[in-house]
Order: C-alpha cells, then structure tokens, then sequence
C-alpha cells in the first residue's frame, strides 16, 4: 500500500472508483492473499472486479464491513 503527497491512500482508478489489488488489499486488512483467494472462491468475499485479460482481483475499502464480518479463526485456518 502506498500513499499520495497528502498521506491519502493512493489506489488505481478503475472504472471510476479506488481499487486495490488483492495484494495491496492483503496488507491493509491484515488477511493472507490466499485466504482472499479462498473467500472468493467460496463466496464470501468476491473482489469488486477481476480484469478479464490478467485475472488481477481488485478490491475496494467499501468491502471492509463485510469483510470483518468473517470469523477471523476461519482466516487462520486457510492461510496455512
């Protein structure tokens, strides 16, 4: 995660809003990028846009409710 001159959050502008690539994402909610893969893959947290030709998962900080509200011992479990 970077930041911007004004200490703001700098996020790619994708398609009119900030996103953040699951690795950027990853370090800003303390949750491992395969437990993000592994949430996508079961439906409990889809990222907000996958690029169709690269397959890169952008989130956005709109996610973080939902987020939190996922059992941290299941994250544990998955990041093995």
């Amino acid at each position: 995660v970077s930041f911007d001159q004004n200490g703001e959050m700098a996020t790619e502008r994708r398609k009119g809003g900030n996103m953040l690539k699951i690795g950027e994402f990853s370090k800003l909610v303390q949750v491992p990028v395969p437990t993000l893969r592994y949430y996508d893959q079961v439906g409990l947290l889809k990222p907000v846009e996958v690029d169709r030709f690269t397959g890169y998962r952008y989130y956005s900080a709109s996610q973080l409710p939902r987020l939190n509200r996922i059992p941290r011992a299941s994250a544990s479990l998955w990041s093995r």
